[in-house]
């Protein structure tokens, strides 16, 4: 997907979004964030950089939400 990169690196995993995160798309940048959490299971800390983000929606913004409750848990 174009507008999602993830890197991970120790315990922490940093995800830059940038165009639009809506409804459209939020399904397919779940299943990515989801995979890359997967593999990386000692993951921490999750950091979102949004500087060339133009627009989330309440779907984008509940990725973000259940990406962190599975960190969490």
């Amino acid at each position: 997907m174009e507008n999602l990169e993830i890197k991970v690196e120790e315990c922490n995993m940093l995800v830059e979004m940038s165009g639009r995160v809506d409804s459209s798309n939020s399904g397919s940048i779940q299943a990515i964030i989801d995979e890359a959490i997967e593999k990386a299971s000692d993951v921490k800390k999750m950091i979102v950089d949004a500087a060339n983000l133009e627009y989330i929606s309440s779907a984008g913004l509940r990725v973000l939400l259940s990406c962190k409750k599975k960190i969490n848990d």
